[in-house]
């Protein structure tokens, strides 16, 4: 099973740094937390893989707030909740409750959350594990070996250009991929009768002319 120290592992041999044997070793707990700053980072974005819907637990004891009922939101998501629903039918959201720390206040007796949920490394497709690790040796490229123009190279590689917004490169391409694996939203993939039949599309080869 891959672990996050073998994806630091990875990103250290790349850049000509030691490996750590285990995440008791001196050097460990920075190199930890430069792994768990980016993976937050990374984890920001709405990946299929990570996104979870989840029946939440209520908690026993009422809110102190004007709310009827308190549900539990798990400690190891990553940012609120991407949408609430007040059933297992995750087509109609709801608006109607408070987020509280990691509670959530309702008025609803029974609660659903899509939720992003960060799982093992096992689990991340080649081109997320690829780009995370080539931002993860950008990252250790100044805390390990203080090369700044390594820095710079590879974080353009893991994020593209300036003019990208840290949208491109590596992290952009798995982003795009990722999303083309979305069903769309869009009824009908934007085709619409009504519409086509008021301009004429794919009708009358007359009216089709004029447009």
């Amino acid at each position: 099973m891959t672990d996050r120290i073998e994806m630091l592992n990875r990103a250290l041999l790349r850049i000509g740094a030691d490996p750590l044997v285990s995440e008791a070793d001196p050097g460990a707990p920075v190199h930890l937390q430069v792994y768990i700053s980016m993976l937050e980072h990374f984890a920001s974005k709405p990946w299929s893989f990570f996104k979870q819907t989840l029946r939440l637990v209520r908690l026993d004891a009422a809110p102190a707030a004007l709310w009827r009922y308190a549900y539990q939101l798990p400690r190891e998501r990553v940012g609120p909740p991407r949408a609430i629903y007040q059933s297992a039918d995750t087509r109609q959201p709801t608006t109607g409750y408070d987020l509280i720390g990691d509670q959530l206040l309702t008025d609803a007796e029974q609660i659903w959350a899509t939720l992003m949920l960060v799982k093992p490394p096992d689990h991340w497709p080649g081109d997320f594990r690829e780009a995370f690790t080539v931002a993860l040796m950008a990252e250790l490229a100044l805390s390990v070996r203080e090369d700044r123009a390594l820095h710079d190279r590879l974080y353009a590689k893991a994020f593209g250009s300036p003019q990208q917004n840290g949208m491109g490169g590596l992290f952009g391409q798995a982003l795009d991929n990722d999303s083309q694996a979305i069903p769309s939203t869009i009824v009908g993939g934007g085709a619409s009768p009504l519409i086509d039949a008021r301009f004429g599309y794919g009708g009358d080869p007359l009216l089709d002319a004029r447009w």
